[in-house]
């Protein structure tokens, strides 16, 4: 998705900040120079961004670059900003990580050139973080890097089926002990990513919304 509209749903980042934090808000018009959004609401109280600000939109897997020009408050509290600027494809976005435990059944794979892979094991297990990118997993046991896993990831009501590469692994407290194990995700579909992308964000959002973030 590279374009915006009325109605949509956007995460608002302020670039030069502190402590990084994004921001639920929507799209109000699209003009040809300008566009008017929502001002974010957290904590019960609007947020409200400067004049010449630089921020970053986040829009399905895109994210865009604006600066603040202006700003409403009558009838309702509106943010004005520069026509936004493709910056790229899950650029940072990729790494925002929940902590959420979450069931997933992995099953470790036997890859092998010219043979269909093999499932040599399957467990289920939950996620102990997870991003667009990958999840980090509890395992009963060290896996040596590089394995291949294919994962069967629950969100919610809704089951994601994906594959990955274990790149890190948390060594177990004693031998034949339990594991942390690091997946990076593989050829996702953009679709998937879009819906570990949304879960995250609600998650965040009802998290700020009862203080805990």
């Amino acid at each position: 998705m590279t374009t915006l509209a009325p109605n949509q749903k956007v995460e608002i980042e302020k670039v030069v900040s502190e402590r990084r934090q994004l921001y639920p808000s929507y799209i109000v018009d699209v003009g040809e120079e300008t566009v008017t959004l929502a001002a974010p609401l957290t904590h019960g109280r609007f947020v409200f961004f400067a004049p010449g600000e630089t921020l970053r939109l986040y829009a399905g897997t895109t994210v865009f670059g604006c600066a603040v020009v202006g700003r409403e408050f009558v009838p309702h509290p509106l943010l004005i900003v520069t026509r936004p600027e493709v910056l790229g494809k899950m650029q940072r976005r990729s790494f925002i990580r929940l902590e959420v435990s979450l069931p997933v059944t992995v099953r470790v794979l036997d890859v092998k050139e010219g043979v269909p892979p093999q499932v040599r094991e399957e467990v289920k297990t939950v996620t102990v973080d997870l991003s667009a990118g990958g999840v980090l997993l509890a395992f009963p046991h060290e896996l040596a890097r590089d394995t291949w896993v294919e994962l069967d990831l629950f969100l919610a009501a809704e089951k994601l089926t994906l594959r990955g590469r274990v790149r890190r692994v948390a060594r177990a407290a004693g031998r034949g002990g339990p594991a942390r194990l690091g997946v990076e995700f593989v050829e996702p579909h953009p679709r998937q990513q879009d819906k570990i992308v949304k879960f995250i964000f609600e998650r965040q959002r009802e998290l700020r919304q009862k203080g805990l973030l």
